[in-house]
């Protein structure tokens, strides 16, 4: 039976299909109110095809990628309050263009938009990035995380728009890669049948030394909800197959290496949602809507898999 890779022995694995899935047993599991998504970020058209600067060879990039309102940089803001304790994550300010003020301006706060609880402020100062993970004993860095918005990944109003300049470079670039893929129950059926086609031009971009690693994001939503089985386990099994049906073909796109008893994974596929979104109205009866953490059960969850590609 094969193994989905991930850092311990707390996930086990069993076959469905032919395909190795995980079967959950972290602890402390909470299913939050249903997570609204955030609106697309202001980036200026001209940044999806600028050039940038990889100055760091070594560590293992990881490359959020997703369509627009997914989660990707909600789901970076919860792991870098996660890791706070143990990891720095800092923005490479040689990543985009030195003359870039807005970048800039970007870089100088993203500190405060990953510790406010506005939700809004966790999104718009994190929006086209390296963030490098330095660990806070040695000050050596462990990866990097990449974050674009999801309008220069995949445009569901323009889903066979070109791949953006900057992909390429990272692609290019001698560090090893993890591509983490995000899916999410709410998508229209036409936008993930194009969004399996995008992943699947993809590959072009994925050589053999790389990971993949597949996250269903909003798990608590109604779709998926029913996975969450209690307040200790999900139900990966079953969430697995269920987001195989609503994707289909997209796990194929990555079959197994090796031979019969020897075949070895090619990604791995685990389960997020950031926390619970509370609309409010300010003085002047602006709504506005606050973020409350979920449980670090999730971004534990995800940070095993993730550590195990990063190391591996």
């Amino acid at each position: 039976m094969s193994k989905i890779f991930v850092d311990d022995d707390s996930f086990d694995t069993v076959t469905i299909g032919g395909s190795p899935v995980m079967n959950d047993t972290t602890d402390n599991i909470r299913q939050s109110v249903n997570t609204p998504t955030i609106s697309a970020k202001g980036v200026m058209d001209s940044a999806r095809n600028e050039s940038v600067t990889i100055t760091d060879h070594n560590a293992p990039m990881v490359v959020l990628f997703g369509p627009p309102t997914c989660g990707k940089t909600m789901t970076l803001v919860r792991l870098a309050r996660y890791l706070a304790a143990k990891y720095c994550f800092k923005p490479d300010q040689a990543f985009r263009d030195s003359s870039d003020s807005d970048y800039e301006v970007l870089c100088n706060r993203f500190n405060e938009a990953v510790n406010s609880d506005m939700a809004a402020d966790g999104t718009k100062y994190i929006e086209f990035m390296l963030l490098r993970v330095n660990n806070r004993q040695n000050g050596k860095t462990l990866c990097q995380f990449v974050e674009s918005p999801g309008e220069f990944l995949f445009d569901p109003n323009n889903p066979n728009a070109g791949f953006p300049a900057y992909l390429n470079q990272i692609a290019q670039c001698n560090n090893r890669r993890i591509w983490v893929f995000f899916l999410e129950p709410g998508m229209s059926s036409i936008d993930r049948k194009h969004y399996v086609a995008r992943i699947q031009n993809m590959r072009a971009f994925i050589n053999n030394r790389d990971k993949i690693v597949f996250v269903t994001n909003k798990v608590d939503m109604p779709a998926t909800s029913g996975f969450i089985t209690s307040q200790t386990s999900i139900d990966m099994a079953g969430l697995y197959n269920y987001m195989s049906g609503l994707y289909a073909g997209l796990f194929d796109l990555f079959p197994p290496r090796g031979f019969w008893l020897w075949k070895s994974p090619r990604f791995g596929f685990t389960a997020f949602q950031t926390g619970t979104y509370v609309t409010s109205k300010d003085a002047n009866g602006q709504e506005f809507k606050t973020f409350q953490a979920g449980h670090d059960s999730y971004p534990a969850r995800l940070w095993e898999v993730l550590y195990k590609c990063i190391k591996g």
